[in-house]
């Protein structure tokens, strides 16, 4: 089987670029997540071995955090994990900390429909749809200065269009 092609990531600019530049967590999977490119207002992607979260701006680390779950099934496996809500205590102090969803309500009401997970193993499932509602619902409750966004199949482009606002907002500060 072929390896998976990693994103292209631009090295370090030898002139900062007059936008914004996303940081990506180094450790996000290859073919998974988001690489933007570079346009009037963002510079581009570099990897970075980010502390908390999978992206965030060149300049407004200490503001801006987005952590992306990529399906409903990552976010079922964890909502359970103490690891979890570790990376949300993490977040909780940012100024902008946001989960973006990329699947909608309606997706969570289906569960486990369209998970993926073999038939056979479906009477064995702990994690219900009631568990996640649950679990998601006490995760608003004890984390909330973080945002949860239900982006569905636009994660990316709700999170651009969240890095222009940031870089509007303090750029005029």
């Amino acid at each position: 089987m072929p390896a998976r092609k990693a994103p292209i990531l631009l090295p370090p600019a030898a002139e900062p670029h007059p936008g914004y530049v996303v940081l990506r967590d180094s450790r996000e999977k290859p073919g998974q997540g988001w690489t933007f490119a570079v346009s009037a207002a963002c510079g581009g992607t570099r990897a970075a071995t980010l502390q908390t979260g999978d992206y965030t701006l060149v300049g407004y680390e200490h503001l801006l955090c987005v952590e992306r779950k990529g399906s409903l099934t990552e976010f079922a496996k964890n909502v359970c994990e103490a690891r979890f809500r570790r990376e949300l205590e993490r977040m909780a102090p940012f100024k902008h900390a946001v989960v973006i969803l990329e699947f909608d309500m309606s997706d969570v009401m289906r569960w486990p429909e369209g998970s993926g997970i073999p038939r056979s193993r479906l009477s064995r499932l702990r994690v219900t749809k009631s568990v996640i509602l649950a679990k998601f619902w006490e995760l608003q409750r004890d984390f909330p200065t973080v945002s949860f966004i239900f982006a569905g199949s636009h994660g990316k482009e709700v999170v651009s269009s969240l890095f222009k606002r940031v870089v509007e907002k303090y750029a005029r500060h």
